[in-house]
């Protein structure tokens, strides 16, 4: 479950999305995982939890794509979830991330280190077998 995705549907107000639509947003923001971006779990167990038949369920989240609230990728075939994404909130990582420079601050690394010049202006060592040319 993820507070920021909770938050995010709680900041809705209705002259954005309609009741109905902020209770399917409701169930899949305690689905969602910040680490996988998203949400995952099955359009069935959507369908069971906000009380709505598959026709209408496709429908509003057409309609909560139209506004580009969230994505929706369907699971294809047997043991494949379908994945859930709020569009907002990956915007808000982004700008985060932009803002901050990266979660390591845009270095390889996380810090940020001198080149040792000492190591790249020593001459190569020669082995003893090249000492000893016949």
């Amino acid at each position: 479950m993820s507070d920021q995705a909770i938050e995010y549907v709680r900041s809705l107000d209705r002259r954005q999305i309609t009741w109905k639509q902020k209770s399917i947003l409701k169930v899949i923001a305690e689905y969602h995982k910040c680490h996988q971006k998203g949400a995952h779990f099955s359009f069935k167990t959507l369908m069971d939890e906000t009380f709505t038949d598959r026709s209408n369920l496709q429908k509003q989240l057409a309609r909560l794509e139209d506004l580009n609230l969230i994505e929706y990728t369907p699971g294809c075939g047997q043991g494949n979830y379908s994945h859930f994404r709020f569009l907002a909130l990956d915007f808000e990582r982004q700008a985060q991330r932009r803002s901050k420079g990266g979660r390591k601050g845009g270095r390889k690394g996380g810090c940020f280190r001198a080149p040792n010049k000492e190591r790249r202006s020593k001459p190569k060592a020669k082995s003893k077998s090249e000492d000893f040319r016949f």
